[in-house]
């Protein structure tokens, strides 16, 4: 079951309402669609006065080829999206994947026990890793902070792990050296001023208006490190480091020309 709500302007200014609780056990792209459409016929609610269609992050709302934003924007062509775009991602995905690669790691019961061993044998409380979950990839931002909380027990324990795979090899080569430590600062930096703009999102009194000056924000934020060549002194300068790793090293893969 899911909600079906409106946001317009009234005299009074922003208003928003429910509809109707649309029951889909299914939740199929089509089905979903189609009870849209037909809810927006019941109510006799004129879609050309449609300007975004918002729902979950997820590909049964916002898939590429198929999805029920697409098909609702073969009805009205002048649909927007209404969520919160992955600014950033081409960049983000370069620095993620060993980091996504680690707090996958421990989701095995057999690994997170191996860990706790760890922990007491260096004497280190333990802490479970925080999933980051594929959908909801901004959620990224307090899984890095807790591994930054745990970085050195974990570390230890993937230096002193035998590498019997691919991912394991990945892993220790990442721990290996002071650049995975930087990097994690620097994006620890950046998903911040993001977090913070999609808090802002998340309002309930937010409006497409607001989405519009809340995202050029965020853009301005980051482009202004760019220009300042600021991310974070620790993403900057790691004493454990012996080769020195700036923001220039990092800059080819931030920068994304904008041709909008």
């Amino acid at each position: 079951m899911f909600p079906f709500l409106v946001q317009y302007f009234s005299e009074i200014g922003v208003s928003r309402g429910l509809i109707q609780c649309i029951n889909d056990p299914d939740e199929a792209t089509i089905d979903i669609f189609k009870n849209i459409w037909k809810v927006i016929d019941n109510y006799k609610l004129n879609i050309e006065n449609l300007t975004s269609f918002g729902a979950d992050n997820a590909n049964a709302f916002y898939g590429k080829h198929h999805s029920v934003f697409q098909l609702l924007k073969d009805k009205v062509h002048h649909l927007l999206k209404g969520k919160y775009k992955r600014l950033l991602w081409d960049f983000l995905i370069i620095f993620i994947r060993p980091v996504h690669f680690a707090l996958l790691y421990f989701r095995s019961a057999k690994r997170v026990e191996n860990v706790k061993e760890y922990s007491e044998f260096v004497q280190v409380d333990f802490n479970n890793l925080l999933k980051h979950i594929s959908t909801k990839w901004l959620s990224l931002l307090r899984s890095i902070q807790r591994l930054l909380d745990k970085f050195e027990p974990v570390k230890l324990y993937f230096l002193c792990e035998q590498t019997s795979t691919n991912i394991q090899g990945l892993l220790k080569s990442f721990f290996d050296n002071g650049e995975g430590l930087c990097i994690l600062h620097f994006l620890q930096n950046v998903l911040f001023e993001i977090h913070k703009a999609e808090l802002q999102l998340q309002r309930s009194y937010t409006t497409i208006v607001d989405l519009y000056y809340i995202t050029i924000n965020l853009i301005n934020k980051l482009r202004q490190k760019q220009s300042d060549k600021y991310y974070d002194q620790d993403s900057d300068h790691n004493p454990n480091y012996t080769k020195h790793v700036t923001t220039s090293d990092m800059k080819p893969v931030f920068v994304r020309e904008n041709r909008e």
